[in-house]
């Protein structure tokens, strides 16, 4: 596997969720920071996490969430520059570790569609953060989501 380097100078992209929004033109670099310059933040609004480059570095796959009340995390696709958003999973269940592969040509992520196309239960999390594992598949698509095509079938992740 190749050691993926980014040069001093390199700019971090900020997905953020709902209230992080920062009003044009103001900085999301703190006072004092000596290490992350060029920061960007691309989507408004919504959940959004766990978001990983494409081989060619123009594009990020990260799983959203639209309503923070309501419906599951889908991988969504978007190019560095903050334009082209789009949803590549099918809108059932809940998805999770989006990656690119094949050259930039297909990617994968684990679903629960496989096993109800509706939101799991949301986990108790009096204890602290829970990620739900279970009934998980993995699955590939092309990058637009079609030819979608499962690779596991084994009723956990």
């Amino acid at each position: 596997m190749r050691n993926r380097s980014f040069p001093a100078g390199a700019w971090l992209v900020l997905l953020a969720g709902a209230g992080a929004g920062h009003a044009a033109g103001q900085s999301l670099v703190h006072p004092g920071e000596r290490h992350l310059t060029n920061i960007r933040q691309l989507t408004f609004g919504g959940n959004n996490a766990e978001a990983y480059f494409s081989r060619d570095g123009k594009q990020l796959i990260f799983q959203r969430q639209e309503q923070l009340d309501s419906g599951c995390d889908q991988q969504y696709l978007i190019n560095i520059d903050g334009t082209g958003m789009r949803r590549v999973s099918n809108g059932f269940g809940r998805t999770t570790c989006g990656y690119f592969y094949d050259g930039d040509r297909r990617i994968l992520y684990s679903s629960t569609f496989g096993h109800d196309k509706a939101c799991p239960a949301a986990p108790d999390q009096s204890r602290g953060y829970v990620w739900p594992l279970g009934h998980l598949e993995i699955y590939t698509s092309k990058l637009d989501g079609s030819d979608l095509k499962a690779l596991t079938n084994n009723g956990a992740y």
